[in-house]
């Protein structure tokens, strides 16, 4: 796990099941609620490093992805998700249908459109996804799959810092 995680969270507080990425406060309280109201225990990045940081874990179930202040672009995070960690559901947050549109092409379950997004129809996605529950839950090859020279986890680093999206090897 990166150190600046270990050091501003701690590995015992990692809780898993959701991250929310977001840099946005408002838009975290109202994703918060949510998920509270849900019962699902959740983590909180704000920059892509950190969320990948997170993802090393390799337990996240959903994540929910801000992209609402620019227009949907395929990024590594969303490529190293379809690549290393297509288990998980990635509910995109965006700015207009056609971002949403895009988001959808790149990979995402769902989305919802801006900051001020319904609430309601962040519910019914994260009730769709747990109708299955085999869904919802990582394969368990998944979760730590390891070989005698190299885990998965230093693979997805080192593809991670190959594409430039984190200095962490």
């Amino acid at each position: 796990m990166p150190l600046d995680i270990q050091e501003d969270i701690g590995i015992s507080n990692v809780n898993g099941d959701t991250l929310v990425m977001t840099r946005n406060d408002r838009t975290f309280e109202r994703i918060e609620r949510v998920l509270t109201s849900e019962g699902l225990v959740f983590d909180w990045a704000e920059t892509s490093p950190e969320g990948i940081g997170f993802l090393t874990l390799a337990k996240y179930r959903l994540i929910i992805y801000d992209q609402s202040r620019r227009s949907w672009k395929i990024t590594g995070l969303i490529r190293y998700l379809n690549r290393y960690l297509d288990h998980i559901k990635i509910v995109a947050l965006v700015r207009d249908q056609s971002s949403g549109e895009n988001a959808l092409k790149c990979g995402a379950f769902q989305y919802l459109i801006g900051p001020n997004f319904d609430k309601k129809q962040l519910q019914s996605y994260i009730s769709s996804i747990r109708v299955d529950a085999d869904d919802f839950r990582p394969p368990v090859d998944q979760v730590m799959e390891t070989d005698p020279h190299k885990s998965k986890q230093e693979d997805l680093l080192g593809e991670l810092h190959h594409l430039g999206l984190t200095s962490y090897k």
